[in-house]
């Protein structure tokens, strides 16, 4: 039995500087979701960005799969002295990265505002 992909499943660019972008996505990230945020996040470093807001209020799962897109990127910006920013106020998904360590990596936040208010000082 084969799983379907997500079919609720959203995620959008937008860029709110020169250097930063957002990547406002919603639904399950997943084995099958999780080229789509690839593909998102390359278009991003390939177009300038130095820091990316993965904002993941909406998120309802993620896999391994979606965390290896996340430090694949984490390790490109790293060269640009740039950085991902998760914003998550979900404990199930945040319980992913405080398990997993990368609560040590990512700079985790509960709005995008206070990301934003983060980048900004």
């Amino acid at each position: 039995m084969s799983q379907e992909p997500d079919l609720d499943f959203h995620a959008e660019l937008q860029w709110l500087g020169l250097h930063l972008a957002l990547i406002d996505v919603d639904g399950e990230i997943d084995l099958y979701t999780s080229p789509e945020l690839k593909r998102l996040m390359t278009e991003a470093l390939d177009t300038g960005a130095e820091r990316i807001v993965a904002d993941f209020r909406h998120v309802t799962f993620v896999d391994s799969t979606a965390l290896g897109v996340l430090l694949t990127c984490a390790r490109k910006l790293r060269w640009k002295k740039g950085a991902i920013d998760i914003v998550c106020d979900d404990a199930g998904v945040l319980g992913v990265f405080t398990t997993t360590g990368l609560d040590k990596v990512f700079s985790l936040y509960p709005t995008r505002e206070a990301a934003l208010a983060q980048l900004a000082s």
